[in-house]
C-alpha cells in the first residue's frame, strides 16, 4: 500500500509530535506548536474522515484487539477499509500557512540557546543535545499558558552527544568517538550520564532492556543488559537491570567478507536487529530473556529473514518502526514496509523521525526537507500478520497497554 503524504511548507529544522501537539522547530531557533487533531480534522470531509483520522491522528485504533476482531475478521469491512486508505493515497494533502496559523497554539523562542543536534520527549519534558551539552526543559504546558514550553532549559551534562533515544526512564546517548552513554531520568536531583561503551557510536536505540550502538565508520554492537531478582527478602518481586556484556556485530550477523568496502551498517530496535550491506538487509530476532540464560538452544539471536533492496550506496543512518525499516542515503530515504512494498523518498534530507514509542503516531514518518515538512503515514501494516512479518517492529497488545500505563498518551 502506498503511504499518505501530508505537506507543511516552511523552513524547518526539526519536527516532533507528542500528545496531540505538533512541535516544529524553525531554522531561526523558534518553535511553533499546533493542535494536531484540529489540523487533521480541518483536512477531512465525511468520506475521508475515517481514513485520515486513522492515518494521521489515531494510528492506534486499528492495532487494538477489539478493532481487529471486528474489522479484520469481516472480509467486506477489510476490503472497504483498504479501499479507503488507497483513495487518500491518491490525493495531494497540504496544510497551508493560513490553516497552520489558525490552529497554532504556541510560538516562542526555543528553550535551547542554539539549534539542537537531537531531542526527545519523555513525561512532558524535552531532552536535547546541543553543542554545549545535554539539556532538559518542561513541555506540554496547559493551553491557557502563554508559553507551552519552558523558556529556559536546565543543563544536565557537559558532554557532546550526536543523538539520543528515550527509553523506560532512561536516555540512550550516542556520543561519536566518546562512545555510548545512558542517562537515568531522576525525579529529584541530577546525575550525569554513565558510560556504557567507549566504541564509536553515531546513533543508538533500545532493544528492550538492552541498547544497540550503531556507527557509520566502525562496527556496531549490542550492549546487553539483563534483569536479575533483587535479594531483598523471600517474597520480594523487585528486579534489577544490570549490564551483562557487549556483543560484536559479527557475533550477531553473517558478516560479509568485503564488509569494510561494502559500506555496511547495523542497528536494532526492540526485537529486530538489522545489518544492511550491498543491497541485503539481514533481520535477526533478539530475545531479551535469553541474555541471562544463553545456551546453544536458547541464543538471544535468531536469523529470520534476508530482504533484498536496491543498492543506493553507503547508508548513513537507519531505524525501525512498526510499519517497516528506514534507511538513509545521500539520495534520500528508502522505506522497506512490512507489506513488502519499497518506497524511495528523494533527498536531500535535513532530518527524519519515526515514533515507535508513541501510542497514536506509530505509523508516522516525518521528513524535513529544505522548504517543507512531509508527514508520511504508512498503513499497510494493519493488514499484516505481526508475528510473521520480516520488516518492522512486532505490535503486541501488551506493549500498547504498557506504554499507556507508563506515560499516558503520547
Amino acid at each position: 500500500m502506498q503511504p499518505v503524504r501530508l505537506v507543511l511548507p516552511g523552513d524547518y529544522w526539526d519536527s516532533y509530535i507528542y500528545r496531540d501537539r505538533l512541535y516544529l522547530w524553525e531554522t531561526s531557533n523558534t518553535v511553533r506548536i499546533y493542535n494536531w487533531d484540529a489540523l487533521v480534522n480541518a483536512l477531512a470531509d465525511r468520506r475521508s474522515r475515517l481514513s485520515l483520522v486513522c492515518a494521521f491522528s489515531r494510528g492506534d485504533l486499528l492495532y487494538r484487539k477489539e478493532a481487529r476482531s471486528v474489522v479484520f475478521d469481516d472480509p467486506d469491512l477489510q476490503t472497504l477499509l483498504f479501499e479507503k486508505f488507497a483513495s487518500i493515497t491518491q490525493q495531494q494533502w497540504e496544510l497551508t500557512p493560513p490553516t497552520l496559523e489558525r490552529y497554532q497554539i504556541g510560538l516562542q523562542d526555543s528553550p535551547f540557546s542554539t539549534l539542537h543536534d537531537d531531542l526527545g520527549f519523555y513525561h512532558n519534558k524535552i531532552y536535547a543535545l546541543t553543542g554545549d551539552g545535554l539539556f532538559v526543559a518542561g513541555a506540554h504546558k496547559p493551553n491557557q499558558n502563554r508559553y507551552k514550553v519552558d523558556r529556559k532549559a536546565e543543563k544536565i551534562w557537559d558532554g557532546r552527544g550526536t543523538s539520543l533515544k528515550p527509553g523506560r526512564a532512561s536516555l540512550a546517548i550516542a556520543a561519536a568517538d566518546q562512545g555510548l552513554f545512558e542517562y537515568t531520568i531522576q525525579r529529584n536531583g541530577r546525575l550525569e550520564p554513565s558510560q556504557v561503551s567507549e566504541r564509536h557510536t553515531l546513533f543508538a536505540d533500545w532493544t528492550f532492556a538492552s541498547i544497540y550502538g550503531s556507527s557509520d565508520i566502525a562496527p556496531g554492537y549490542l550492549a546487553a543488559f539483563e534483569w536479575l531478582p533483587v535479594q531483598a527478602g523471600q517474597s520480594s518481586s523487585a528486579w534489577d537491570r544490570r549490564f551483562s556484556r557487549l556483543y560484536n556485530e559479527d557475533e550477531i550477523f553473517d558478516l560479509p567478507e568485503d564488509a569494510i568496502n561494502a559500506g555496511k551498517l547495523s542497528w536494532g530496535t526492540q526485537e529486530k536487529l538489522h545489518m544492511l550491506s550491498d543491497g541485503r538487509i539481514q533481520v535477526i530476532r533478539f530475545t531479551q530473556r535469553n541474555v541471562s540464560r544463553e545456551t546453544a538452544s536458547e541464543s538471544p539471536f535468531t536469523h529470520i529473514a534476508d530482504i533484498q533492496v536496491e543498492s543506493l550506496g553507503r547508508p548513513i543512518c537507519a531505524g525501525t518502526a512498526y510499519f517497516g525499516i528506514i534507511a538513509e542515503y545521500e539520495k534520500g530515504l528508502l522505506v522497506v514496509c512490512s507489506d513488502e512494498q519499497h518506497h524511495l523518498i528523494p533527498g536531500p534530507i535535513v532530518r527524519w523521525r519515526v515514533f515507535p514509542r508513541s501510542e497514536r503516531y506509530e505509523n508516522h514518518l516525518h521528513v524535513v526537507l529544505n522548504d517543507r515538512l512531509e508527514v508520511y503515514s504508512f498503513n499497510g501494516d494493519y493488514f499484516v500478520d505481526q508475528r510473521q512479518k520480516a520488516a518492522g517492529i512486532e505490535f503486541r497488545e501488551e506493549d500498547s497497554r504498557g506504554r499507556r500505563a507508563r506515560r499516558g498518551r503520547e
